[in-house]
């Protein structure tokens, strides 16, 4: 495989000869998708990548295309590299998606022929969630009733003056217990969705 040249020589009975060169390209094995990710039905933030891992030596292009909030199929054109086992890939925010459901394949072309992958069905969740803070609302130390709702199954967390964060709970949309959050002149509540969006709120802080 690869490019050559054919020269095609005529010569007539008295000798006389004319020759011509044409550049050819011989390509006997089709464009090879190994690798396509995320898997179906994930959730996805803006941060996230599509990508495809490919195999062509004589690569022409390679595509997304994907499914608009319109329904509209749209096609963007990546720069990628031609070679064996390469990885091409976009980040979904690039995309500039709502929240929604997002169907997506690859196409890999070499000079003769294209090769798609199977559509994929993905979750698209570009929002950050949005956290109620009920109490507390003013400084307090020791054992607090923390009452807080979040509008997302996510994982709640708490951080007190800045500290690492620790868990409340998980895959739910409120937390209403006490908790020992010691001597604290601030505290954060933070809230990730199953996406990986990340909202934080401050419940009190305390004046220098």
């Amino acid at each position: 495989d690869g490019e050559h040249e054919l020269r095609v020589t005529a010569r007539d009975q008295f000798g006389r000869s004319d020759s011509e060169t044409v550049e050819v390209i011989v390509d006997t094995v089709a464009p090879l998708i190994k690798i396509v990710s995320p898997t179906s039905r994930k959730k996805l933030n803006a941060d996230s990548i599509l990508s495809v891992v490919y195999t062509e030596e004589l690569l022409d292009g390679v595509s997304l295309f994907f499914t608009n909030n319109d329904g509209e199929l749209i096609e963007r054109e990546l720069d990628c590299e031609a070679g064996q086992n390469k990885e091409c890939k976009v980040t979904l925010g690039d995309l500039k998606l709502n929240d929604g459901t997002l169907t997506f394949f690859f196409e890999v072309r070499d000079e003769l022929r294209e090769v798609r992958s199977r559509e994929r069905l993905l979750n698209i969740d570009v929002t950050d969630p949005e956290i109620t803070v009920n109490t507390p609302t003013t400084p307090v130390t020791g054992s607090v009733f923390i009452n807080v709702n979040v509008n997302e199954k996510s994982t709640l967390s708490f951080s007190t003056n800045e500290e690492s964060f620790k868990t409340l709970c998980r895959s739910c949309t409120s937390f209403n217990r006490f908790k020992n959050i010691g001597d604290a002149d601030k505290l954060t509540i933070r809230a990730v969705d199953k996406a990986g969006n990340v909202a934080e709120k401050v419940a009190f802080e305390e004046d220098d």
